[in-house]
């Protein structure tokens, strides 16, 4: 069954995830080009937003680097085991300049692929009432998945967007490679079926146009 949950600006907030220069700009080290083709379409729903007062939280990946706080990471990605990518203090962790975050928008540093682990993102959310998260950004199956599922453990009500996320293209790691596209399809089917409700953008937009 599909769950449809009703958008009420003081109890919702906007989740954008990861959307910062080592994901998204040309050329970065774990570079999702998917992620910089919907920076437009994201921008219209942030401007709709903070139009009607929904928070806007900006989420980054950024850690101390020299293996001090990489953990498992390290094992699977080359490039923070490298001190390549995600690293306190350079450019990479910005927010990529398409979508900076405005005046009165909030910015959460996260050092694992959930937005809620290591982060004072609950907190935020609880002092202001909020039962209800859009989340957006990037990857989709990897940190805005393990955000949507953190977040319905802790009783949120999710509504992921999907044409606001994005993911990469897999290589074949011994079960054949992976498209985007695929990822897309079966992540926003899962999520859909036992963890949240998936909208587009435009979906999410009128619905919020339509507020008194």
């Amino acid at each position: 069954m599909k769950v449809t949950y009703p958008i009420i600006p003081e109890k919702t907030a906007m989740l954008v995830v990861d959307m910062q220069n080592d994901f998204v700009q040309e050329g970065a080290p774990i570079e999702v080009p998917h992620a910089r083709a919907m920076v437009p379409r994201l921008n219209r729903l942030l401007g709709v937003c903070r139009t009607h007062k929904i928070p806007v939280i900006y989420i980054h990946h950024v850690l101390r680097g020299g293996a001090i706080d990489a953990g498992r990471l390290a094992d699977h990605h080359a490039a923070i085991r490298n001190n390549k990518a995600l690293i306190a203090g350079t450019p990479n962790v910005e927010i990529y300049a398409g979508l900076k975050p405005h005046a009165g928008d909030l910015v959460v540093a996260k050092p694992r692929y959930s937005a809620f682990y290591g982060t004072d993102l609950e907190a935020i959310l609880r002092s202001k009432g909020i039962d209800t998260l859009l989340i957006s950004g990037t990857v989709t199956n990897v940190c805005c998945d393990s955000t949507a599922r953190d977040a319905f453990s802790r009783d949120y009500k999710v509504i992921f967007l999907s044409d606001g996320t994005a993911t990469r293209d897999l290589p074949d790691l011994g079960f054949g490679p992976v498209s985007a596209e695929e990822i897309q399809k079966v992540v926003l089917t899962v999520l859909a079926m036992s963890f949240a409700q998936v909208s587009s953008i435009d979906q999410v937009i009128a619905k919020i146009e339509q507020l008194p």
